[in-house]
C-alpha cells in the first residue's frame, strides 16, 4: 500500500514537474520559435515512465499554464499538440513498438496534429479553410514580389530580374499543385525530430528503449516499389481522362515515394563515406552539394529505387 502510494506521489511530482517544463518550452518558442517540435517531448517521457493517464493529467494542466500566460488559443494550441503528438508517441515508445513502426503512428498523429492547428488557425481568422488556404497562397505570392522589388532595389540585370520572378512564379505553382505531399512530409520530419529528442533523452534517463538501425542501412523493402508505380500511373491517367485531381493525386503520390526513395539515396550515399571515414561534417556537406546540383539530384532518388533490388552495399561488399 505504501509502494503504491509513493508511486503515485512521484508520477504527480514528475507529471507537475514536466507540465512545467512544457509551458516553459512553449512560451520559449512563441519567441524563438526553434523548440516548437520538442514541446511534446515531456509528456511523451512522462507516458513512457508511467503511464497514458499520467500524461494526459500533465498534458491538460501544461495546457492550463499555458492559457493563464498566453490565453486561451494558445492553451488549446499547446493541448492539441501534447495529446495527440506526444502522448502518441510516448504509448508507441512504452510499448516498444519497432522504429519505423513508431515513426509511421507519429506521422500520423502529426499529421492530425497540422490539420487541427490550421482549423484553429482558420477560425481564429473568421475564415472558411478554404478562404483561409488561399489567403495563404496569397500572402506567398506578395511576399514574393516584395522580393523581387528588394531584388530590383539592390540594382540586379534585367536578366536576373527575370530568373527570380520565374523562380517565385514556379515555387508558386509547386506549393499549390504539391501541397499535400509538402504538409505530409513536414508531419513526418516533425514525427522524426520529436521521436529523436525523446528517444535521447530516454537513453540518458537508462529507460529501456528500441534499437534503432543505423541511417547507412535504411533501405524500403521491394513492395514499396507498387505505390511508385501507382502515382505514375494516376498521373498519366489524370491528364489523359483529363481529370485534373486524378492527376493531382497522382503527382503527389509520386512525389511523395521519390522523397522517399531520395532518403534511401542518401542512406547509400552514407554508407561508403562511413566505410572510408570521412568526417561526418564532410560528407553532410558533400551530400547537400549533390542534392543541389542537377543533374546529381536525380540520381540520388533514382540510386534509392535501383537498390531495392541491386543491393549497392552488399555488392559493393563482395
Amino acid at each position: 500500500m505504501s509502494q503504491s502510494r509513493n508511486q503515485n506521489l512521484r508520477a504527480l511530482t514528475e507529471g507537475a514537474l514536466l507540465a512545467a517544463l512544457t509551458v516553459v518550452l512553449y512560451v520559449a518558442d512563441v519567441y524563438t520559435r526553434i523548440l516548437i517540435y520538442v514541446v511534446p517531448v515531456p509528456i511523451a517521457i512522462l507516458v513512457v515512465k508511467h503511464d497514458l493517464r499520467t500524461g494526459l493529467m500533465a498534458a491538460a494542466v501544461s495546457a492550463l499554464g499555458v492559457g493563464l500566460i498566453l490565453g486561451p488559443i494558445d492553451s488549446v494550441i499547446v493541448f492539441v499538440r501534447v495529446a495527440t503528438l506526444g502522448l502518441t508517441l510516448g504509448v508507441c515508445l512504452a510499448k516498444l513498438l519497432p522504429w519505423p513502426r513508431t515513426i509511421a503512428i507519429t506521422s500520423v498523429a502529426s499529421t492530425v496534429q497540422i490539420a487541427i492547428d490550421f482549423t484553429l488557425a482558420s477560425v481564429v481568422a473568421k475564415l472558411s479553410p478554404t478562404e483561409f488556404l488561399g489567403s495563404m497562397m496569397d500572402e506567398f505570392a506578395a511576399a514574393g514580389e516584395r522580393a523581387v522589388e528588394i531584388y530590383e532595389g539592390m540594382g540586379m540585370g534585367e536578366t536576373s530580374m527575370m530568373l527570380a520572378r520565374q523562380s517565385i512564379e514556379l515555387m508558386t505553382v509547386v506549393l499549390k499543385s504539391f501541397l499535400p505531399v509538402i504538409v505530409l512530409s513536414a508531419a513526418v520530419l516533425g514525427a522524426v525530430i520529436v521521436a529523436a529528442v525523446a528517444r535521447w533523452v530516454l537513453v540518458r534517463m537508462n529507460e529501456k528503449v528500441v534499437p534503432v538501425p543505423p541511417f547507412a542501412r535504411w533501405q524500403l523493402g521491394w513492395e514499396w516499389i507498387w505505390g511508385l508505380i501507382a502515382g505514375i500511373l494516376l498521373s498519366q491517367l489524370g491528364q489523359w481522362m483529363g481529370i485534373e485531381l486524378i492527376s493531382t493525386i497522382g503527382k503527389n503520390v509520386t512525389m511523395g515515394f521519390a522523397l522517399l526513395y531520395t532518403v534511401q539515396g542518401v542512406a547509400i550515399i552514407w554508407h561508403f563515406f562511413t566505410k572510408r571515414n570521412i568526417p561526418k561534417a564532410l560528407a553532410v556537406i558533400v551530400i547537400i552539394l549533390i542534392y543541389l546540383t542537377p543533374p546529381f539530384n536525380l540520381l540520388v532518388p533514382i540510386a534509392g529505387v535501383l537498390d531495392t533490388w541491386l543491393d549497392f552495399r552488399n555488392l559493393a561488399a563482395q
